[in-house]
C-alpha cells in the first residue's frame, strides 16, 4: 500500500475515533434513556474500535520509520 493511501486510512479511522469520543461526551445531553444508551454503545464502539485499529496500523506501518528500517513497505 502506498504511503498516501496509508495516511488516508489512518486519518479516516482517527476521525471516526474522535467522533466516537465526542458522541460519548454528547450522550450526557440526551434525555431519553434508550437513546442515551444507544448513543453510548455506538460511540464507545467507534472510539475504542477505531482507536485500537489506528494504534495497530500506525505501529505496523510506521514503526520502522524511526529506526530507518523500512521492511514493511
Amino acid at each position: 500500500m502506498r504511503e498516501g493511501a496509508r495516511r488516508v486510512v489512518f486519518a479516516t479511522l482517527l476521525l471516526v475515533a474522535v467522533i466516537g469520543a465526542v458522541g460519548l461526551m454528547a450522550s450526557s445531553l440526551v434525555v431519553d434513556p434508550s437513546g442515551r444508551t444507544w448513543l453510548q454503545v455506538v460511540s464507545a464502539g467507534a472510539a475504542i474500535g477505531c482507536g485500537i485499529t489506528c494504534t495497530i496500523l500506525a505501529w505496523r506501518w510506521w514503526s520502522g520509520a524511526l529506526t530507518g528500517d523500512r521492511r514493511g513497505s
